[in-house]
């Protein structure tokens, strides 16, 4: 995924020992953010991604997430927690959050909305990219909206709503590297 090209979408994602990072530039004529609550992020533009937590393939063991405005301030709402199958860890919200811990930003220029996002390892608990990550499942999706959806344009399947983790791109540990994503700290 990294560095992945297209017209009018460049995506980086790398992880360190704090948790993952995950740079969208989207080339966007008109920015459409009128949400007034977190569930509603996804009907105006915003980001929307999931990562399979236990390498499972299974729904229930992914994290999803959504960033956008809502009511003018950035935020980063949990749609779907991984199944933490045991005490969670400090820091770890449910299903239906808005995440306290988390970092984003959102920001305009050129015609281009850029979202800078940081998860910590804790909301995406179980899962931990470490030396021995062979593969991590991702999927992400953009949605488009100019005052009316428009459309969405998605990096790998699985995010409609039967929720396929098994369809979600698979990305190898080679491919993430920090240096790629931005210079390495929480989004100054």
């Amino acid at each position: 995924l990294d560095n992945r090209r297209n017209e009018c979408l460049d995506v980086a994602i790398s992880f360190d020992d704090d948790g993952m990072y995950l740079l969208v530039n989207v080339t966007d004529n008109v920015y459409c953010a009128d949400a007034v609550s977190p569930e509603e992020i996804t009907d105006y533009d915003s980001i929307r991604f999931a990562i399979d937590c236990a390498g499972s393939l299974r729904a229930k063991d992914r994290s999803e997430f959504s960033v956008g405005k809502v009511n003018g301030k950035t935020v980063i709402y949990k749609i779907f927690a991984a199944d933490k199958n045991e005490a969670a860890p400090e820091n770890w919200h449910d299903s239906g959050s808005v995440l306290t811990n988390a970092l984003a930003d959102i920001s305009r220029r050129n015609g281009k909305t850029v979202y800078k996002v940081f998860i910590p390892y804790s909301e995406l608990y179980p899962f931990n990219c470490g030396a021995n990550t062979k593969q991590i499942r991702f999927a992400m999706s953009v949605t488009d909206n100019n005052g009316k959806k428009v459309g969405e344009l998605c990096f790998s399947e699985g995010l409609s709503a039967e929720t396929a983790v098994w369809k979600y791109a698979k990305l190898t540990p080679a491919a993430l590297s920090l240096d790629t994503v931005y210079d390495g700290s929480k989004l100054n």
